[in-house]
């Protein structure tokens, strides 16, 4: 599914959770994450409030979700970020 600049946070979210789900998976250093529903769920909300919040929806805005992710679990590992900072 191509997201394009007019998609929803929603649309957003939900694509870059589909596209981090596989990678999490598949990356040792995301051990915690078991890609339960659960655990998706949380992606999701996670995603969906960067795509909310955080970024614009105008230029690529899945890859901007996927980019800011990692860079805030680089923060949250670094202490510089609360863990649960979307709620």
């Amino acid at each position: 599914m191509k997201v394009t600049d007019t998609c929803s946070p929603e649309a957003v979210a939900l694509t870059a959770t589909c596209q981090l789900h596989a990678e999490l998976l598949a990356d040792d250093g995301f051990a915690g994450y078991d890609g339960t529903k659960g655990a998706f769920d949380l992606l999701y909300s996670e995603l969906f409030v960067i795509a909310r919040d955080e970024i614009s929806l105008e230029i690529s805005p899945v890859e901007q979700v996927v980019e800011t992710f990692y860079q805030y679990q680089l923060e949250i590992g670094e202490g510089q970020r609360e863990i649960d900072w979307y709620l």
